[in-house]
């Protein structure tokens, strides 16, 4: 029996039932990796109210395929909100710079008025004397 093939003649009525079979696998495998890819994705999303999506999807598209179209749109919204929320800290960053440059003027014009009092003060005593 070794090295010996042996031959499986599928009868045509049952090819078309194969073929069927190998369809819906093949799609489960594509949902189950769909379905992966966006629980990957969940974890970056906040949690909120669900939103009112206006999809152009027809009742012959089939949900797999819906999120397989949806799924590049959340991908690209994610990464523009990464981009935004850095944009944001920058500028928070930038606000907080500018607040504390802001404290070291106060600080430099305070030491700097009391420097001229004292200038005047002893300007004055030295006039008076």
């Amino acid at each position: 029996m070794s090295g010996t093939h042996e031959v499986v003649v599928v009868p045509s009525e049952l090819s078309a039932l194969v073929a069927e079979r190998e369809k819906v696998w093949t799609a489960f495998d594509m949902s189950q990796n769909l379905s992966d890819e966006l629980n990957k994705l969940s974890s970056q999303v906040p949690q909120c109210a669900p939103a009112e999506l206006q999809l152009p999807f027809g009742s012959d598209i089939a949900p797999p395929d819906q999120l397989a179209a949806v799924l590049p749109l959340l991908k690209e919204k994610i990464e523009t909100a990464r981009k935004l929320n850095a944009n944001v800290q920058s500028c928070h960053n930038e606000i907080a710079a500018i607040k504390q440059r802001e404290k070291m003027i106060i600080m430099a014009m305070a030491a700097g008025g009391v420097v001229l009092l004292l200038v005047l003060f002893f300007v004055a005593v030295s006039f008076l004397s």
